[in-house]
């Protein structure tokens, strides 16, 4: 892949999904999505030891989207978990 590729992946339910790009990789999360669920949704930023969470929260009726953006490489990647019907995260690769 190269800068200006399109990043995504589909994670199915009740799954812990890690994106750790490649030695000098960078890539811009540009959206995560989670589907319905009553239990919590987070992403969390992780460089293996330390962990900091994005809770995407918890609803019913609809699924949740947040356009927030993360700048991610092989030093800091992010680990996304679900416990409803799935979620997605999409983003660029940038270098």
């Amino acid at each position: 892949m190269v800068a200006g590729d399109v990043v995504n992946a589909a994670v199915a339910n009740t799954t812990v999904f890690s994106f750790q790009p490649a030695v000098g990789v960078s890539v811009v999360v540009t959206s995560l999505m989670a589907e319905a669920s009553t239990a919590p949704e987070y992403m969390s930023l992780t460089d293996g030891v330390n962990i900091g969470f994005v809770d995407i929260g918890t609803s019913t009726n609809f699924g949740r989207m947040t356009n927030t953006k993360f700048m991610i490489d092989n030093n800091v990647w992010i680990t996304f978990k679900t416990a409803g019907l799935g979620g997605s995260f999409s983003g660029i690769q940038i270098k």
